[in-house]
């Protein structure tokens, strides 16, 4: 399978991110580690190599499985599946975002910020020639509405932001303005909604918007 230039700027992109993320990793763990100072570092290393050798025998497959539909599907189910299954497992930090089996921890609301790629372009390459107004990615939205909605709830809303945010940026590529008022009105919905529900919440905004009050507490 030959490389066009367009997937060498792909790679070199995210080189350039992989490599950004190992320096930070290691800048904000090297004094956390009080045995190993390289234990984290070491430990990104080890996953970043396995999520390299992912990258090579997937584009080493001749018939892509993850362009079809069945798979778009597939991996949306699972990933549902996964998202309910944090609720019960016990809480970190008062939140139920981890699915922990002895040392092993996995975070499935990153998970699904994949599986939202991967069942947007599954389902437009199979009805890409019913697509012409913003009924036709309502399974999509749908699906995102879902995942966000869970995520939220695991007081994850920084992660359920960009879930949609994510979600109606693809739509928005495809449908152009059109979409703009419905993805303003659903972020804004969220966002207050999130506000007056969630008191962490509610701290880093009235923080960031009054920094000298919270000097102490918040924004400290």
């Amino acid at each position: 399978m030959r490389i066009n230039n367009f997937q060498i700027y792909l790679l070199l992109v995210v080189f350039l991110l992989v490599s950004f993320g190992i320096t930070m990793v290691f800048d904000t763990t090297y004094l956390l580690s009080n045995k190993n100072k390289f234990q984290f570092f070491f430990k990104h290393i080890f996953f970043t190599f396995i999520g390299i050798l992912v990258i090579y025998f997937i584009y080493k497959i001749e018939t892509p499985f993850y362009k079809e539909i069945w798979f778009g599907f597939l991996l949306s189910f699972v990933t549902l599946i996964l998202l309910i299954a944090v609720y019960f497992f016990p809480p970190i930090n008062k939140a139920h975002r981890w699915i922990t089996i002895g040392n092993f921890h996995f975070q499935p609301s990153e998970l699904a910020k994949l599986s939202i790629i991967i069942f947007m372009a599954t389902w437009i390459k199979r009805r890409k020639d019913s697509l012409d107004n913003l009924l036709g990615y309502f399974p999509v939205m749908a699906l995102s509405a879902v995942y966000a909605g869970l995520i939220f709830f695991e007081r994850d809303v920084g992660t359920a932001l960009f879930v949609l945010i994510l979600t109606f940026s693809l739509i928005f590529l495809f449908t152009g303005a059109k979409s703009i008022p419905l993805i303003s009105v659903l972020l804004i919905f969220f966002s207050v909604y999130a506000y007056f529900n969630f008191e962490h919440i509610k701290s880093r905004v009235n923080a960031y918007i009054n920094p000298e009050a919270y000097a102490t507490t918040s924004a400290y």
